[in-house]
């Protein structure tokens, strides 16, 4: 009966304890949040100015500024024909040197095609980040990834909602620049391949136009 007293009196001192270390963790988190100071106006454009200016991220992929022809190869599914086409991309530079943006126009399935793409470096998250919307969609794809070559091939994914599959579908992108006249994307899709190996679903050169 005693022991039984006794481990109950050690439970209650632990529970009346944690109480107690927790008040005071919460009254000095309070602290803690009252005196850390709001960053001045100074301050504040300092972290803008280091976080917003272009580095050699988006130097590289300035190479990139101009009008480029495009020989496109897509496969849908390892069970479909794969489908060329041809097209033309204009890039540009724009916010300051921040962003690569590119124009496209091409053919898909015998049908015009018009698509727009945005490529920048983030700073702050030290991600590299692309957008691309077309004339074939009403949707907005986004993109995230990294380099391990000092941005020469740069591997992105996008997780989008495919009205086809009627479900979330997500994509690997690599562009790997080659030289300032030439520049590949491709794009594949995880685990459709043969036993399990990623398909690749599109293939584009890009080489300067003359």
């Amino acid at each position: 009966m005693r022991t039984t007293r006794i481990a109950l009196l050690a439970v209650v001192c632990f529970a009346l304890g944690a109480v107690v270390m927790s008040r005071i963790t919460t009254a000095e988190t309070k602290d803690a949040a009252k005196t850390t100071k709001a960053p001045t106006p100074e301050e504040m454009m300092a972290l803008v100015a280091k976080y917003g200016t272009p580095g050699p991220e988006h130097k590289k992929l300035a190479q990139l500024v101009g009008t480029f022809d495009a020989d496109v190869t897509m496969q849908m599914s390892p069970e479909t024909p794969a489908m060329t086409s041809k097209g033309k991309t204009v890039n540009q530079m724009i916010m300051g040197g921040r962003f690569l943006h590119g124009d496209y126009t091409g053919d898909f399935g015998g049908h015009e095609f018009m698509g727009s793409s945005i490529f920048g470096y983030n700073n702050y998250t030290k991600k590299y980040i692309s957008g691309w919307i077309d004339s074939m969609s009403t949707g907005i794809m986004f993109a995230e990834g990294d380099s391990a070559d000092d941005g020469k091939t740069i591997s992105v994914k996008c997780t989008f909602d495919c009205p086809i599959t009627n479900d979330k579908k997500t994509v690997r992108e690599v562009m790997t620049i080659v030289d300032a006249d030439h520049y590949t994307y491709e794009s594949f899709e995880p685990g459709a391949g043969q036993g399990g190996k990623d398909h690749k679903t599109m293939s584009i050169k890009y080489t300067r136009s003359k």
